[in-house]
Parts: C-alpha cells; sequence; structure tokens
C-alpha cells in the first residue's frame, strides 16, 4: 500500500482492501511525512504493515513539527505510527510477483519525499511531488523548496514511460502527458 491516508478512512480503506483480497498488509511506504498521508500508519501497522518511509520521515513524525503555512504544530505521532523501514537510497522489494521499486528524491516538496514504482503494473506513485490539476504546496518549514521541486518534477517525467500510471498525491490519476504539463507551467 502506498501512503496510509488519514485514520478516519480506516472503515472505507478495509472494506476496498478486503474485497480485493483476504491477504493482510504486508507494506505501507509513507510517500512523505504529511498527517494526509501517514495519519493511517498506526491502524495499518496492528494489522501487521511494516511502515516503509525516508529517514526524514522518521525525524518528523518522532518530534514536534510545526508547519507555518498551516498554522499548525504537529505533536510526534505514538511508537506504532512510526516507519522501521528507512530508505536512503534506491530501495527494491519483490512482492507476490511484483517488483516494487522506492527511491528519494533529493528535498523537494519536504525534506523526505519518495516514488514508488510498480515495475510489472507499470504504476508510478509520486507522492505530493506532482498534484494533478493543483499547484502544489511546498513544505518550506521542513526544507522543501522550489528548486526540488522542479528537480523533482523532470526525475517523475524521466521514470515513467508512454503507458505508465501515475498516482499524484493529490488530484485524479494521471499519466505521462500530465506530468510534462505540470512540469512546464
Amino acid at each position: 500500500m502506498v501512503d496510509a491516508g488519514i485514520a478516519v478512512s480506516r472503515p472505507r480503506l478495509e472494506k476496498v482492501l478486503n474485497d480485493i483480497g483476504t491477504t493482510p498488509f504486508k507494506y505501507v511506504v509513507n510517500t512523505h511525512w504529511h498527517w494526509d498521508h501517514t495519519d493511517g500508519n498506526a491502524w495499518v501497522h496492528s494489522v501487521g504493515a511494516t511502515i516503509i518511509a525516508h529517514e526524514n520521515v522518521l525525524k518528523r513524525l518522532t518530534a514536534v513539527t510545526r508547519v507555518e503555512d498551516w498554522d499548525y504544530t504537529f505533536p510526534p505521532v505514538p511508537e506504532g505510527g512510526r516507519p522501521t523501514v528507512l530508505v536512503k537510497a534506491k530501495y527494491t522489494l519483490d512482492f507476490d510477483g511484483e517488483t516494487i521499486v522506492v527511491k528519494p528524491y533529493a528535498v523537494s516538496h519536504t525534506d523526505g519525499d519518495l516514488s514508488v514504482y510498480f515495475r510489472k503494473a507499470d504504476v508510478f506513485a509520486t507522492g505530493d511531488t506532482f498534484w494533478n490539476g493543483y499547484y502544489p504546496f511546498i513544505d518550506y518549514s521542513v526544507g522543501g523548496g522550489i528548486d526540488g521541486m522542479i528537480r523533482a518534477a523532470n526525475a517523475n517525467i524521466d521514470s515513467v514511460g508512454p503507458n505508465t500510471i501515475v498516482v499524484p498525491g493529490h488530484g485524479p490519476i494521471g499519466d505521462r502527458a500530465q506530468l510534462v504539463e505540470f512540469a512546464t507551467c
């Protein structure tokens, strides 16, 4: 699973996941630390998932972290909601016939962003380095920056082919053409 979402979504997520199959959770990859991507970590972990994230996600989730643009201070999350497998470089998982490639970006949306590519399915999840149809939020409070977002946008384009399904952090499912449009506006 890519990102655990917000905890109140648990009943809907469990229903959808149970409709797909009864195999218990094995992994969840956090594309970055923001609450709308990690708030569900604790419940996903409680049903057996290993949480994989950039090392700076652990840093943000274990400390008091302020996001000035939101005028909000996030408290540390409970231990069960923290990642235990930390990604510093390209990380590959082989799971149920699928190869999953997790790669860190340089500082971009935050200081701890990851992409997730499902090789066989040809699905690429960008986290919040791509907002399909929306101007992105850049979290300057934790080191994010426009130059890094530009590098991430270009890296995303280089990472996909003409038939790749692109899953943005926000907005509808996209494709390579929409990544190019995002990078050039």
